[in-house]
């Protein structure tokens, strides 16, 4: 029996100070948040429930600050800043030495309060059931990207979130309509 490989970096505690670039897809690249229109988003009922749901975040999670944010038809990208706590007790910053598959490796690698993974479950949650108490269809990918931004990165970064809509043929994640939302 294989076990799950974490996509997180094994010696990143991710309830630490930093910014983080998430990307966090639809199942099957379904078109659910609404669409590209002249190089603008055009979003759906649905899309309006998980951009809403995404500037609620640090209501629920008061170390988050958020900063650039778009809504694609079938993916959002954001900065999240996690930031300091003076109540938060942070991982050791030696290397995982446990075997993938062991208690203490999942143990490492599940998800902390307050940390990335936990946030964006909770934020995945929040959305899945409004909008399925709403009676719409929905569902998300499993599991999210993250990059922890390094110096130097943001401005890029930031360019990158803010052009997606007008890139949106040239983005990694475009696909022509598939499922999801009509308009």
């Amino acid at each position: 029996m294989g076990y799950r490989v974490s996509k997180r970096l094994a010696t990143r505690d991710y309830r630490k100070p930093g910014r983080y670039f998430v990307t966090i897809c639809t199942h099957q690249r379904a078109h659910y948040f609404g669409k590209i229109r002249s190089g603008n988003m055009m979003t759906s009922p649905i899309g309006e429930i998980a951009s809403q749901h995404w500037y609620e975040i640090p209501l629920h999670a008061a170390q988050v600050v958020l900063h650039e944010f778009v809504i694609m038809p079938n993916h959002l990208h954001g900065i999240l800043e996690i930031i300091p706590s003076e109540t938060a007790h942070y991982l050791p910053k030696t290397p995982l030495n446990a075997l993938p598959g062991t208690p203490e490796y999942h143990s490492h690698i599940s998800p902390k309060s307050g940390d990335l993974s936990s946030i964006i479950r909770t934020y995945k949650g929040a959305v899945t059931r409004t909008v399925h108490r709403l009676g719409h269809e929905f569902q998300w990918q499993k599991s999210y990207h993250d990059h922890v931004i390094r110096a130097g990165e943001e401005e890029r970064i930031r360019q990158y979130i803010l052009n997606n809509p007008k890139n949106w043929k040239e983005d990694g994640f475009y696909s022509s309509d598939v499922g999801g939302w009509e308009k």
